[in-house]
């Protein structure tokens, strides 16, 4: 079964879905120089299908032609990742980026349902948020590199100066989560 022919999977045939969604994947990793890179973000714990205060970000991933590469980052730069993709549509100031991480309830209540361990908040001032940004840029462009991918970081974690010196950040990437 190939991606463009018009056979589907049945129902009964659990195999043939996970065929059919790994070369939908690997369909999607293969137009990522036409449309940028795609980034995946992995929830856990999760109680529905939605994403939803309580889970794990647990990792993430991008995808290039026929691989997945998975981005070395720490709990705190993965939440800062899954919170700048959430918010893609508008740039924002690293006082904007901490005040969200501080009142939104996904990040309140980040890893609640994980279980007895301990959930971390992360930290969330202007300064901290700054650094983050740094640091999670710093670690994109390592794994670009060993990829072999010739993207520049900062085209996909952009930092954008406003008319009175103020940095807005975004992302500039597909975005999709697992759960």
């Amino acid at each position: 079964m190939h991606l463009g022919s018009k056979e589907r999977p049945t129902a009964s045939s659990d195999l043939a879905l996970i065929l059919f969604s790994f070369e939908l994947d690997m369909f999607k990793a293969e137009r990522m120089p036409q449309r940028g890179l795609h980034l995946v973000i992995v929830h856990r714990h999760a109680c529905t299908a939605e994403c939803a205060p309580g889970e794990e970000i647990a990792t993430a991933w991008f995808l290039h032609r026929n691989s997945r590469y998975q981005i070395p980052l720490s709990t705190t730069h993965l939440v800062l990742l899954d919170y700048l993709c959430r918010h893609r549509g508008i740039a924002q100031t690293a006082t904007q980026i901490s005040q969200g991480l501080s009142t939104e309830p996904f990040y309140i209540h980040h890893a609640a349902n994980s279980g007895g361990r301990v959930v971390l908040r992360p930290r969330t001032s202007r300064t901290a948020v700054k650094e983050q940004i740094m640091r999670l840029r710093a670690a994109l462009g390592k794994c670009l590199v060993a990829a072999s991918i010739p993207l520049n970081p900062a085209a996909i974690l952009c930092s954008k100066e406003t008319s009175s010196n103020e940095v807005r950040y975004s992302i500039h990437a597909q975005v999709s989560w697992e759960h």
